[in-house]
This record gives C-alpha cells, sequence and structure tokens, in this order.
C-alpha cells in the first residue's frame, strides 16, 4: 500500500481534541469522510459511547443522520486518545486490522496529551503496515511470534502525514472579517 495523506478539517480537529480532553478513561470515536486521488479526507467526526453494547446501534444512527443532511458519511477510520506508543496492545491492533480489511486506507488517528501539553500538534495518523497486514492474516497472533521476528511500532504501523484545512464556510467567515480568503493549509507532519 503506497502512502497517502490524511487531510482534516480544522473542525474536526477541534472535536477529537475536546471529546479527548473531556474525557478522563478512553474515548474513541469515528472519522468520517471521502478519498480524494492522494488522500483521506476527514470531514467529520462523533463520539463512541463509552458502553459498547450500544455502540454500533449508535454509529448506524449518526450515519443515518449524516446521509439525512446530505453529508459524507463514509467512514475512513478511528480515534483514539493514547501517549507515545501505548497504544500497541493486540486489541488496538485486532482493531485496526478489521478497520483495514473492510477499508484498506482505515486510519488510526491518535490524540496525544502529552504533545498537546508540549505545546505540539497533538494528532497523529496511523495504518497498519503491508507486512503486518500480511503476518496477521497468515498467523495466529502471538505476542511471542511477534518477538521472534522482531515486530516493533515501526513495522507494525505506519505513521501518515497530516494537513489541516479550513471548510469553505471557515474561510467565508474569515474572509468576512478580513483574515483574507487563500486556502490555507497547515501540514503538521
Amino acid at each position: 500500500m503506497s502512502e497517502f495523506c490524511v487531510t482534516l478539517d480544522s473542525t474536526v480537529v477541534l472535536q477529537v481534541i475536546q471529546h479527548c480532553q473531556d474525557t478522563n478513561d478512553g474515548c474513541n470515536g469515528k472519522l468520517i469522510g471521502y478519498e480524494s486521488e492522494a488522500s483521506l479526507v476527514v470531514v467529520n467526526s462523533f463520539a463512541i459511547p463509552s458502553d459498547l453494547t450500544e455502540s454500533d446501534e449508535y454509529t448506524t444512527q449518526r450515519l443515518k443522520y449524516f446521509q439525512d443532511l446530505k453529508f459524507e458519511s463514509f467512514i475512513l477510520g478511528w480515534y483514539t486518545k493514547s501517549t507515545e506508543t501505548s497504544f500497541l496492545d493486540i486489541n488496538t491492533i485486532e482493531f485496526q486490522y478489521n478497520m483495514q480489511c473492510d477499508f484498506q486506507k482505515a486510519i488510526m488517528l491518535v490524540y496525544n496529551p502529552t504533545k498537546a501539553l508540549q505545546g505540539e500538534f497533538p494528532l497523529s495518523a496511523y495504518c497498519l503496515t503491508e507486512a503486518f497486514m500480511n503476518f496477521f492474516a497468515d498467523e495466529d497472533l502471538v505476542a511471542k511470534k511477534m518477538v521472534d521476528l522482531n515486530f516493533t511500532a515501526k513495522n507494525v504501523f505506519v505513521k501518515l502525514p497530516v494537513e489541516v484545512k479550513n471548510s469553505p464556510l471557515v474561510e467565508g467567515f474569515l474572509a468576512q472579517y478580513g483574515f483574507g480568503t487563500e486556502e490555507k493549509r497547515i501540514i503538521v507532519s
């Protein structure tokens, strides 16, 4: 799988950061958008209830809501809150594997509160490497096998470049107040 870019609408950045900062424990959500030639464009997101028994029903309701409003309603991936590589556990890997089986370019957006405290951009996008996808499909995944085959964070996940873009509505609002009308993109990684 060739590398691609993840383009986040600025409102998605704010939604994800607010949800992650307002939640003490694990927080997860879905990323909604569309695929363009060289990037995944994330235009909306929504939090997943912590009660997993309601998660599928809630997701279905939200997607129907987006469809009714004529918004993009394709799930591109999900987001979570984690520090550095603490998201490298079997549950996360298995969830991401299943997402990528459904949609090859599915992404995992990770909010890192430590980076936020240091004044850095706190969101990073990842997907599983093609080699790891093949390994996971062919083998019963056991931690010992991963160690024996020298799998590390670098060859399990690939970090994707992320850019942040204002929506046309935000650009119009900024132009109304004299902040310029040129399209602004911030490339963060």
